[in-house]
């Protein structure tokens, strides 16, 4: 079913569409928004696609894929908003749980055993666990701005910027590599970034350009040297209490 809302702001008339998502392997029309109806299993075939600045509101409900190719829970080919209150879960590859080569947004989202991926992604109060996601990350982007963004206990690391990685009130622990890894600039605000174990030797922060560090907790660092794909892990930068 598709409903049309109509809102009046200062006499002038803005149309949306809103379109009920009740099965898997919809897909929602640029510039509309799907609401989701029920709880969804899409590990048998393709989950939810959005258009470009397509919105989802999970209203509540979980979305799930599994570790295939087709079993994405949410695919952005082109930017996209992506919005709760609800859930995603997945399984342990890149491209499942969330998806996309463009922009997407996350906002109170709770994220459990799936990665997202995405050329920019900002997110806002974001709770990943259980990401199941190794060798990779739960979060990949060429861009990533966080803010009230956790996550804990991934088979694999926390965040991986190519470029730039902009976080706030942000906490990763528990996590199978670095809770953080930049292979450009790093800002880290008003954050706790420790019990993870960033090359086999317990490091939480891992970045190519000195990091700025603002009110943050973390006990190991690391310089990356190197051009990738060749990087390796280099002294610490001095910026965690155990460097």
């Amino acid at each position: 079913m598709t409903r049309t809302l109509a809102i009046v702001v200062l006499g002038l008339v803005a149309t949306t569409h809103a379109m009920d998502i009740t099965t898997c392997g919809q897909f929602v029309n640029p510039r509309d928004t799907g609401v989701l109806q029920a709880d969804l299993d899409c590990g048998s075939g393709p989950g939810i696609t959005l258009a470009e600045r397509a919105k989802l509101n999970l209203n509540g409900h979980v979305i799930a894929g599994v570790p295939s190719s087709t079993g994405f829970a949410i695919d952005c080919h082109a930017p996209c908003v992506i919005f709760g209150p609800g859930s995603v879960s997945g399984g342990a590859i890149l491209g499942n749980g969330v998806k996309g080569s463009a922009k997407a947004t996350l906002q109170d989202v709770d994220i459990d055993g799936a990665c997202l991926s995405g050329s920019t992604l900002k997110l806002r109060n974001v709770h990943v666990t259980n990401s199941h996601c190794a060798p990779s990350s739960a979060v990949n982007a060429n861009r990533v701005d966080a803010r009230d963004v956790s996550i804990v206990n991934g088979d694999g690391g926390g965040i991986v910027a190519v470029n730039v990685a902009r976080l706030r009130d942000f906490t990763a622990t528990g996590n199978a590599d670095a809770g953080v890894k930049s292979y450009g600039s790093l800002s880290l605000r008003d954050a706790t970034v420790t019990g993870n174990d960033g090359g086999g030797a317990a490091i939480d922060i891992e970045s190519y350009r000195r990091p700025h560090v603002k009110n943050a907790a973390c006990i190991h660092s690391a310089h990356l040297v190197g051009s990738l794909p060749n990087v390796s892990v280099g002294p610490p930068w001095g910026v965690c209490s155990g460097d």
